[in-house]
């Protein structure tokens, strides 16, 4: 690549009298570009330049799984920094999140985050040239104009495995032969955080520490500009906005507009400079937890800025053209797009407050939307509620009890898919559209999202009250809020004589992690397969039973100890039923201590298992063993009740496999984890009943568990795929793993394979109908998803595989499905 010619003739070289600060450059001991920095030294030189500059200001905001340091830089003049907090509520003010109207001269926020991706790490390199140019050449006065907030390394863990790991690897020269071990990154890469999340599709869902403390602070803020730096492949151009088709529909004017101006200012510097670039392709504004939509959804313009590179490129690597990309290059495009768009908001400040205060204005006066109000039922379980409550807060979005009292009204039903007649109690929760967050009320809670353009780069549907499975309504009826929301507190359980035993409805996540603690805490349970009554305890199928019979040596009173908020255990002081089976009965099951096994590592796909070790260790709180899949054939299976085969490739331990299955063990196998039992020829690798099924059948790929941006597709193929769309699920109820979920399951849909009904098998959830109720799958596919199941399982000697073809806790978010994760490792 050409030597840079003209970086940004808005800068000069004015060093302020009262500014010593020295360059990264000579902080660091090497010129940038030269070498990956590790995370410490950053956040070092960042501390360096708040001591040297009276135009910064470092705020801690967190750390991360790991413990290491999350830290904001705030970057303005020293006149705007001595008023931050006036600047902060006076933005707030025009958000409606401050009560009162802003006052007083204002200026817009930027706030630029770096490097969400680890190994998409010549952002941070960026970060320190930004910051340093900033204090100590703002001839265009930028620093009066406007309040920069830089974030240098959203993913410090991701990014210090990939340069803890490239320092390693790398030789004292730079090779830029793509064949060497340092383009060569090993599992699971440094893309993702600790626990293997993207933390660029986890900006609304807030499943990882590092997105619920970055979207604290961002809701303190609340900017009108936000730029998300990222990479892609090493051949590709830059890419800036304006974005590609679809956007959103709630996406204003003003919005589309500034991503034009943008794109324009940014080009006239990469033309000026003879750099390759693109705009209006792949990369859209539709599902709502990236970094560029999130923003966008609250009233802020959001980009996505993608530099050639990732985790092959490093220090240089030969392009197909025959150029060499170096890393010098790549932070210097981030640096030149990251001064070009706080130009562009300082030109267009004015136009950016207005815009900004109107947005606000009208969502709490005037918002657009079908539905006016969403109810949820008071009724929905505890946890439930809860868990779905808490993301509301963490999207800071208003919710409460309705004014309305048995009031009759008609609505969309989440559960039917229909309209339908229903009553609000003034204890249901409401949620109006009305308030500052209406957009993305609209955009999170709507049954579907209008899609102009089926090519898109992820999800086509997510509705958060499919999501967890709410007992609710969307209703064009404007209702409000009367109070804010109440959980009744009901005080702690009484201890009481020691009983027979205790019984726990199994009702959501709340009893899976009853269960969860009971068992490492010593004691036993059992859960019945017949709906039972005995004294003042209602049984229904799933339900709990702790019994003295089980515990002997322990106090049962032991485990009201271990009880959350509002949950209750109902004394049983007999075994004697007055309806149903007795307690002795052969339909209470016995749950005891799991041995849990979890395949990771080379070969399977790091997003899901992330997705597992996460749910055990975060969600459900229950131990595992991880296994490298390259030790499987060694490992002692025996030892294990129960293995997950997280997506992967798992043909070489086929017979390893079929001898733990017929020996007694569980296996259950997530999406492409399934092909290893699913193979259809004359010879199946395990001869399993779901190979015999799909004998003959020409249907062997199809798994869509890697991110395949449908952008990179030709339109022709999607009529057979699915990017994520919606499905319920049609469960049987007679079978134990299905307990406690209702009628039917809502899951994304990822993979384009469809299984016909196991043959001796079990169908736990099945698509009958391939439409899907939310979101986009082509006709192809619809034809072939008709009557296939996503949920199955079948016995094998002594044992059992239980299969999903899409993962049930897909991203950390999908609430619903973890009840039958867990269901698939305690029952049956």
């Amino acid at each position: 690549m050409k030597k840079l010619i003209f970086i940004l003739g808005l800068l000069g070289s004015t060093l302020y009298a009262q500014d010593f600060v020295i360059s990264p450059e000579t902080f660091l001991g090497y010129p940038l570009g030269s070498q990956f920095t590790r995370h410490h030294k950053i956040v070092d030189y960042f501390k360096e330049v708040e001591l040297s500059s009276s135009k910064v200001e470092l705020v801690p905001y967190g750390e991360t799984m790991e413990g290491r340091p999350l830290i904001l830089a705030f970057i303005s003049s020293p006149e705007n920094l001595a008023r931050k907090e006036e600047i902060r509520k006076n933005n707030l003010r025009a958000v409606g999140f401050e009560e009162g109207k802003p006052e007083g001269a204002r200026i817009p926020i930027i706030w630029l985050s770096y490097n969400i991706h680890g190994n998409e790490a010549s952002s941070s390199e960026a970060a320190m040239k930004t910051i340093y140019e900033l204090v100590t050449n703002d001839s265009a006065n930028w620093l009066k104009d406007a309040l920069v907030i830089m974030d240098p390394c959203v993913n410090p863990d991701g990014r210090d495995r990939y340069v803890n790991w490239f320092r390693q690897v790398s030789g004292s020269s730079v090779n830029p032969n793509r064949e060497g071990w340092e383009h060569a990154e090993p599992w699971p890469g440094g893309r993702p955080n600790h626990y293997l999340f993207d933390l660029n599709r986890d900006w609304c869902w807030q499943t990882q520490v590092e997105s619920q403390q970055r979207a604290q602070m961002y809701h303190n803020w609340m900017p009108q500009v936000h730029v998300d730096y990222h990479e892609q492949g090493v051949n590709s151009p830059y890419y800036f906005g304006p974005a590609a088709e679809p956007y959103h529909e709630v996406i204003t004017d003003w919005q589309r507009e500034f991503q034009e101006l943008a794109g324009m200012n940014h080009a006239s510097y990469f033309d000026k400079n003879g750099w390759l670039y693109f705009t209006r392709e792949i990369f859209d504004l539709f599902y709502p937890s990236y970094g560029d939509t999130w923003p966008t959804f609250q009233g802020a313009i959001g980009f996505t800025y993608e530099q050639a590179g990732h985790g092959t490129a490093g220090l240089a690597i030969k392009k197909q053209n025959g150029d060499t990309l170096t890393l010098e290059d790549r932070l210097t495009h981030h640096f030149v797009t990251g001064l070009s768009t706080i130009e562009i908001s300082c030109k267009k400040k004015d136009e950016l407050i207005s815009n900004f205060d109107q947005y606000f204005e009208q969502a709490r006066n005037k918002p657009d939307g079908t539905y006016k109000s969403y109810i949820i039922s008071h009724k929905t379980p505890q946890d439930k509620l809860n868990s779905f409550l808490k993301l509301m807060d963490q999207n800071a979005i208003k919710y409460g009890h309705p004014k309305a009292s048995n009031k009759k009204m008609e609505g969309f039903s989440y559960q039917s898919h229909d309209r339908e007649d229903f009553s609000v109690s003034e204890k249901d929760i409401l949620i109006p559209l009305k308030q500052s967050q209406a957009n993305l009320v609209k955009v999170l809670l709507e049954p579907s999202s209008k899609l102009e353009d089926s090519l898109t780069y992820d999800l086509t549907a997510w509705s958060l009250l499919y999501a967890y499975d709410l007992e609710a309504y969307a209703t064009e009826e404007v209702l409000s809020i009367q109070k804010g929301y109440e959980i009744s507190y009901e005080g702690n359980q009484p201890r009481g004589p020691e009983p027979y035993g205790y019984a726990l409805s199994w009702q959501d996540m709340g009893s899976a992690k009853f269960l969860a603690r009971a068992l490492k805490n010593g004691f036993q349970a059992r859960y019945t397969s017949v709906s039972t009554k005995i004294g003042e305890a209602e049984l229904e199928e799933g339900s709990l039973v702790f019994l003295k019979a089980d515990n002997w040596g322990k106090s049962m009173t032991g485990l009201i100890d271990l009880l959350e908020i509002n949950q209750k255990l109902t004394p049983i002081n007999s075994g004697f039923s007055n309806t149903g089976k007795d307690l002795g009965s052969e339909t209470f099951e016995l749950i005891d201590w799991k041995n849990i096994a979890v395949v990771g590592g080379t070969g399977t796909n790091s997003y899901s298992f992330g997705e597992v070790w996460y749910f055990f260790e975060q969600q459900l709180g229950y131990p595992i063993t991880v296994i490298p899949a390259n030790r499987l054939r060694q490992s002692r299976l025996s030892s294990y009740d129960v293995l997950i085969l997280t997506s992967g490739n798992y043909r070489s331990n086929a017979s390893k496999l079929k001898s733990y299955v017929e020996g007694g063990g569980r296996i259950i196998a997530l999406e492409r984890a399934m092909s290893v039992f699913a193979t259809s020829g004359d010879k199946p690798l395990i001869p399993t009943k779901l190979s015999a099924t799909l004998k003959g059948i020409k249907n062997e790929e199809g798994f869509g568990d890697e991110l395949q941006p449908y952008g990179q597709r030709e339109r022709s193929s999607i009529s057979n795929f699915t990017a994520g769309s919606i499905y319920s699920l049609k469960l049987d109820k007679t079978h134990p793993l299905t307990f406690g979920l209702g009628d039917q399951l809502h899951i994304i849909k990822r993979n384009s394979r469809a299984f016909p009904y196991i043959k001796g098998g079990f169908q736990i959830g099945i698509i009958e109908d391939g439409k899907p109720i939310s979101g986009f799958t082509g006709a192809s596919l619809q034809d072939e998803l008709g009557d296939s199941f996503v949920w199955g399982a079948e016995r094998m000697g002594r044992g059992e595989i239980i299969y999903f073809a899409d993962s049930p806790i897909f991203r950390g978010f999908w609430y619903t499905g973890q009840l039958a994760f867990a269901n698939s490792i305690f029952f049956w």
